[in-house]
């Protein structure tokens, strides 16, 4: 599963001993930088031990600790600090802890789950309440709920479940399971369900979300980001590989004009007016403007669903990959459809 510990590569962890108290480890920072508050899960397992029961010591001072079951063994969780180049020892032992404060709020108000850790709030399902509710119900924006989340999905929902896998000592986690009417997989005979773990850590400006399933092909949700406010601008922020490490063509816009319902991609603004189930094949669903200028329009009847991306010839990156202006040959391209097609 995975672990929200993004500095692996510069720490060594080295190892004693397993499954007696008092083993210790160590966890190195052999990198020119600092890290703060950085979420670590300890390779020592807790055994079958209820948390409560044992101590967790960060050079010698104990520290406060969470536990958590993956894989059918209880994790343990700590919250370090680490300057460049340094390293903390830990040890496990017998003893009571003490009375910790929660790095990370964790609280139920009625059928929504509420994780805030100062920096971030998002809502989440506790509950079935009129139908499949989306794994995030709403993020906080300054004193306001905005955004939401959908499924898209042909099976009908048979149960579902909110479990929180982490009270918040250290990690505030939430679990949510949906389980579904049918049968998915590549036979068709695994019973369809989803799993989506929503966690939050202290200091975090984001949240992650693990998630695994068994759908149909198509099957998906969505988070609609500017549902209950009126965005007009946007954010790039280079992620590991994305954009600006060189490995991704083209310069990042740290800020863009946004238009509603579309993306930016270089000069380009392309905008998509959303679903128009009984408009058939006269409705508009895409457009592409440059400089203030419309350049490309598709209706319902110019889109095959059918054709594959690369027989389509146009490729919308994500709005945070830039990947410069659409070519003119394609926008001449696409703008009259081809025999072919017709």
């Amino acid at each position: 599963m995975k672990t929200p510990v993004t500095f692996l590569a510069g720490l060594g962890l080295l190892l004693g001993p397993i499954g007696a108290w008092g083993q210790e480890s160590s966890l190195a920072n052999s990198t020119q930088r600092a890290y703060k508050d950085e979420v670590v899960r300890l390779m020592t397992v807790a055994a079958a031990t209820p948390a409560g029961s044992f101590i967790v010591r960060e050079d010698g001072a104990e520290v406060p600790y969470q536990v958590e079951e993956i894989g059918g063994k209880n994790w343990i969780w700590v919250c370090s600090s680490f300057e460049a180049g340094t390293s903390h020892r830990y040890q496990v032992a017998t003893g009571r802890p003490r009375p910790a404060t929660p790095r990370v709020a964790v609280r139920k108000d009625a059928d929504i789950y509420v994780l805030d850790n100062g920096l971030v709030a998002v809502e989440l399902p506790a509950a079935a309440t009129g139908g499949i509710p989306g794994p995030v119900t709403a993020v906080k924006l300054g004193d306001k709920w905005v955004g939401g989340s959908v499924w898209h999905t042909s099976f009908a929902p048979s149960k579902f479940t909110a479990t929180v896998v982490g009270d918040g000592t250290i990690l505030g986690k939430v679990r949510l399971r949906y389980d579904f009417a049918g049968k998915a997989g590549l036979e068709g005979n695994v019973p369809a369900f989803a799993e989506v773990d929503v966690a939050l850590g202290p200091g975090w400006r984001h949240v992650e979300i693990f998630e695994r399933h068994e759908m149909a092909r198509g099957d998906y949700w969505e988070f609609e980001a500017s549902k209950g406010w009126s965005p007009t601008q946007g954010v790039s922020k280079p992620f590991s590989g994305g954009a600006g490490s060189g490995e991704v063509a083209g310069k990042v816009e740290p800020v863009r004009a946004l238009r509603p319902g579309g993306v930016r991609v270089g000069k380009d603004e392309i905008a998509f007016s959303g679903d128009h189930p009984t408009a058939g094949g006269a409705a508009r669903y895409v457009a592409v403007s440059r400089d203030g200028r419309e350049v490309l329009a598709l209706a319902g009847k110019d889109i095959d669903m059918n054709r594959s991306q690369g027989d389509a010839g146009l490729f919308v990156p994500d709005a945070g990959y830039p990947f410069g202006e659409i070519p003119d040959w394609l926008i001449r391209q696409r703008a009259k459809r081809p025999d072919w097609a017709k």
